[in-house]
């Protein structure tokens, strides 16, 4: 075996270390060239930046910078700022001021986003121990905590609600902000501006981020003391006793609140007597007026909450407390139950409305203020003071909502132990006799409130209820009149139908226009005020319901005029044939023999012709024409057409109304009768049954007595043969053409 030596091993590795000194440059350059030929995905850093982002020159993990700085941060944040400065500088070399707004507020987004990135979530607070025994200030106190808890909750879940859309939003704004930055060209003018928008764009999504985490971590403290809270609220509830001491306690506090009631209301009176009622002259004059309304509904907050107090000592001064308490007095306690609810309902009821005012009036003082009109001079003073009492007003109903959110808290516990002294059965009827009960009286004012006004009269819902009653039993009166009226048609034959039906319809009018009148009169609304309005409706008849009011005059004429009644059978202009059925304000209903209903303005009946088939009398002759053939007995004719009218059950066997066949005339090949005869009244409402009816009688009448039906015949005279007369034109045109025949007529080529 040959030995290698050192010389021969390094001849061996050689060309292997070259080999992989080439790979490695090769891999190398590869990775170089595909790093900066493939654009680098936006959002995704690949490397940590240690440099400040230069807007002229954003990478995609420009970001990183300040992502990944940790306590390095504020010290990076100054670096930018003072790259910013020296940009700005450069900028306004360049006389390019209008990039200096963009650059100012890239400068305050960071110093906001240092303040945030260093802001520590909230920690939970202490919560207070409960103690053996609760008085009602500690218990309230600690309830009011919750409800603060509850009402913080939803705002910051409401608020980090919309935040997280407007993050979302910002996200896609920004991500086309960075595909647009990334297309640009490699000049370092072109790519500035769009590169501090970018920064400043990058810098207010995050400052959302961070004030999102904030919120969130907000919630969920809320949440979290919420439920440590609720159990200790209820404990408090549980052990909320009220000694006698303490119930003198309450009971003076609410008769001291019940003469501040009684001093507001005289002070309400005072006010009222001061009132001016007169129309302003002025603007100024407008504007006391509105003060003097503003005060007055101060002092009725005010007046609002010291009743709600009232409620509220005078239940907590009977409200049972077991061992140690006051004694229990299930008749005291109901009676305050019963005020505390009443009061509670009012507050909520006005409280609102007052809110309302309240907002109103801020706002027109605040937008008069800002015009040098009502800023200056007595105006200017009034509206200042409009806002000085809208303040006082504003804490007064603060006052009152908090005072009336304690009430009701009062009310739950109150009610829970009523049950629990009365017991489960009679407590419950008890709750349920209350409940019925208020919701009765508010049930009442509701319908006592106004709605609408219709010539200076207040329309309330009771006044609704009272116009829809009224107008219902009028309806019912119209309906049992005209039910006595068709027993009374029905039931006698003397008396006339078409009489008792236009009766009957004037009746239901008649009825219907008093219910109106006396419905509209029960609310107060006084007829004589509606002269201007009877006028506008006059316009609009002559204009737009000209046609209604003609059809509703036509009806009315057609039922005094009695030309056309319920049962007879017409025929229009147009061809509708039917039976007369109903005559209504506007229409008639016309019922064919076919069964269809078709309903003809009452208008066609006046302007139009009208055949009424039985307007005078029922009784009705047709004529029924048929044709014999010549040869026939017109004795033996006429048999056969009596037979056939006796035949049918539709033909009068009344001695003036006789059927009857006559001979009309002659034709080419027929004589022409007619049967004549007179119907009975049910038959002349079927005018095509009847008619088929007869002429199927006369062809059985016809055939049994051997009568004939004429039929076309034709006879042909020839008079010449292509030049030929007399009988050899006749045997020419029997025989037909002959071509050998040399006397026969020339033959024309095809």
């Amino acid at each position: 075996m040959e030995t290698e030596t050192p010389a021969m091993k390094a001849c061996v590795a050689t060309p292997a270390l070259l080999v992989i000194l080439l790979l490695a440059a090769f891999s190398t350059y590869g990775q170089t060239t595909l790093h900066r030929l493939l654009p680098k995905p936006v959002g995704e850093p690949t490397s940590s930046q240690v440099e400040p982002p230069d807007p002229q020159s954003l990478s995609a993990a420009w970001w990183q910078y300040f992502a990944e700085a940790g306590d390095e941060l504020g010290q990076r944040i100054a670096e930018t700022r003072v790259q910013l400065e020296e940009l700005a500088t450069e900028v306004g070399r360049q006389g390019r001021e209008d990039l200096l707004p963009l650059l100012e507020q890239l400068d305050a987004a960071l110093g906001a986003y240092r303040e945030l990135r260093g802001r520590a979530a909230p920690k939970p607070g202490v919560l207070p121990p409960i103690p053996e025994q609760v008085d009602l200030h500690n218990f309230l106190a600690l309830d009011q905590r919750l409800r603060d808890l509850r009402r913080e909750a939803a705002v910051i879940s409401q608020n980090t609600a919309t935040l997280q859309e407007t993050i979302d939003l910002g996200k896609r704004q920004l991500d086309s902000l960075r595909l647009t930055y990334l297309g640009l060209s490699e000049s370092r003018r072109d790519r500035l501006e769009p590169g501090l928008t970018l920064m400043r764009d990058q810098l207010r999504l995050e400052l959302a981020r961070e004030d999102l985490r904030l919120r969130q971590a907000a919630l969920g403290l809320r949440q979290e003391e919420m439920a440590r809270l609720s159990p200790i609220v209820g404990a408090a509830a549980q052990r909320l006793k009220v000694t006698p001491e303490d119930a003198e306690t309450y009971r003076q506090r609410a008769e001291a609140s019940r003469e501040r009631v009684a001093e507001l209301d005289a002070e309400l009176a005072r006010l009222g007597l001061e009132r001016d009622y007169g129309a302003p002259d002025s603007a100024a004059d407008q504007m006391a007026a509105r003060l003097q309304e503003l005060n007055l509904s101060e002092v009725e907050v005010r007046r609002a909450g010291a009743a709600v107090e009232a409620a509220l000592y005078s239940l907590a001064a009977v409200l049972p407390s077991g061992e140690g308490g006051v004694e229990v007095d299930v008749d005291s306690l109901r009676g305050a139950l019963e005020e505390a609810r009443s009061s509670a309902a009012t507050a909520a009821t006005r409280g609102q409305n007052w809110q309302n005012f309240l907002q109103n009036e801020r706002e027109d003082a605040v937008r008069r203020l800002a015009t040098v009109t009502g800023a200056s001079g007595a105006e200017g003073n009034i509206n200042r003071a409009r806002l000085q009492v809208a303040d006082t007003m504003s804490e007064s109903l603060a006052n009152l909502s908090q005072d009336s959110q304690d009430l009701r808290r009062i009310i739950d516990l109150a009610a829970t132990r009523l049950v629990e002294v009365e017991g489960l059965l009679r407590g419950s009827l008890e709750q349920v006799r209350s409940f019925i009960s208020h919701a009765w009286v508010g049930l009442g004012e509701w319908f006592g409130a106004s709605l609408f006004e219709v010539g200076n009269t207040p329309v309330t819902p009771i006044g609704l209820v009272r116009v829809v009653l009224i107008i219902a039993i009028a309806l019912l009166l119209s309906h049992l009149v005209r039910k006595a009226l068709d027993r009374m048609r029905s039931g006698r034959e003397g008396v006339s139908h078409a009489a008792l039906y236009t009766l009957s319809r004037m009746l239901h009018y008649l009825l219907l226009i008093l219910g109106a009148v006396v419905a509209l009169s029960s609310i107060g609304i006084d007829f004589t005020k509606f002269a201007l309005f009877a006028t506008a409706l006059g316009v609009g008849i002559g204009f737009g319901l000209q046609t209604l009011i003609s059809n509703f005059v036509a009806g009315i004429i057609i039922l005094f005029e009695r030309s056309l009644k319920v049962g007879d059978f017409i025929e229009l202009e147009s061809g509708v044939q039917g039976e007369v059925k109903e005559i209504s304000i506007r229409s008639t209903l016309v019922k064919t023999n076919e069964n269809i209903d078709i309903v003809v303005p009452n208008a066609e009946f006046i302007s139009g012709r009208v055949v009424n088939w039985t307007m005078q009398a029922p009784e009705r002759r047709i004529h029924l024409p048929f044709p014999v053939a010549f040869g026939a007995d017109r004795e033996l004719v006429r048999k056969a057409g009596l037979e056939a009218a006796q035949d049918v059950p539709f033909t009068m066997n009344d001695n003036s109304y006789k059927p009857q066949v006559w001979l009309t005339g002659f034709d080419e090949d027929r004589m022409k009768f007619e049967l004549v005869v007179w119907l009975t009244p049910n038959a002349v409402k079927r005018p095509a049954a009847v008619s088929a009816a007869y002429y199927w009688a006369l062809a059985n009448a016809l055939e049994r007595h051997g009568i004939a039906l004429p039929f076309p015949q034709r006879d042909i005279h020839l008079r010449s043969y292509f030049g030929l007369t007399g009988a050899k034109a006749a045997t020419a045109a029997a025989r037909g053409p002959n071509p050998t025949d040399p006397s026969a007529p020339p033959q024309s080529s095809p």
